[in-house]
């Protein structure tokens, strides 16, 4: 049997008091970094699709979730494109450590396809922020243009209206009205004014482009601009006949405006001053 002696015994109770005071020691340091650790700061935007293609025009619904342990301050939605940021949202909150809203977002249109980034951004009251985007390829869209059929203007001897206002879809008299207001005006025939010269002109700077083989039929409002800067513009457009397309792009007030005019009847009485043109239009 062995035997120990009182100092041997006292030295291992005080190995094991030290033993379990470091153990204890730890344990507490351990449970106390745990509770110093702080929830983050999180942000998340539903549809949860970073990058996505998408027609302009589509309205797309975003569900927009934030929380933290902080009080949640502000938040802003910009979007880039083309080197260009524009913000859509900066908003200040008063909503606690966190918030739920959706967001009801039109996709702009274009004309051509194009890319846009919108990034969004929540700030807490530490001066934290969480931060999210998503990437659309946006998808050229055609705008339906509206139609007017049934115009009409005369040659300026018929005394009836020889000049025709496109902003207010109008055929005017040009002896009555200011020039602003003609975009498209009938040439004088120099050798008998009583008979049409087939020729337009514009007494407002207004521009032509005779495009016979333009499709008129299909026009968009980006065909109808497109076509007209795909040629050489005129101050005066000839040899006007039944089917004959001009494309006008006019400037009124410093905002240019495309018009497809395709021309449906010539009436060139040799007789009679009963001269005039009929014309459909789209804008």
């Amino acid at each position: 049997m062995t035997t120990h002696s009182p100092l041997s015994i006292l030295s291992k109770i005080s190995r094991l008091s030290f033993t379990v005071l470091v153990c204890t020691a730890g344990l507490s340091l351990l449970f106390s970094c745990k509770k110093d650790v702080e929830d983050p700061l999180l942000l998340s935007v539903n549809p949860n699709v970073l990058v996505m293609n998408i027609a302009g025009g589509t309205n797309l619904p975003l569900t927009i979730n934030a929380s933290g342990p902080k009080n949640l301050q502000r938040f802003k939605m910009e979007v880039q494109r083309n080197n260009i940021k524009t913000v859509l949202l900066d908003s200040v909150l008063n909503w606690g450590n966190k918030f739920s809203f959706l967001y009801n977002y039109t996709i702009p249109t274009s004309s051509a396809n194009y890319s846009q980034v919108i990034v969004f951004t929540v700030l807490d009251s530490d001066g934290n922020t969480a931060q999210t985007s998503r990437t659309m390829n946006v998808a050229a869209t055609a705008t339906v243009p509206t139609e007017k059929t049934g115009m009409k203007i005369a040659t300026k001897h018929s005394a009836n209206s020889d000049a025709f206002d496109l902003l207010n879809q109008e055929a005017v008299m040009s002896a009555l009205v200011d020039a602003s207001l003609q975009d498209i005006l009938d040439v004088p025939n120099t050798t008998d004014a009583a008979i049409l010269s087939h020729s337009w002109k514009s007494n407002n700077n207004a521009k032509f482009l005779s495009f016979d083989g333009f499709n008129y039929g299909n026009a968009t409002k980006e065909s109808i601009e497109a076509a007209f800067t795909s040629g050489a513009s005129v101050s005066q457009v000839n040899n006007l006949a039944e089917g004959s397309i001009v494309i006008v792009q006019t400037n009124r007030g410093g905002v240019k405006r495309y018009y497809a005019i395709q021309i449906t009847t010539v009436n060139d009485d040799t007789v009679g001053d009963n001269d005039f043109y009929l014309f459909s239009m789209k804008y």
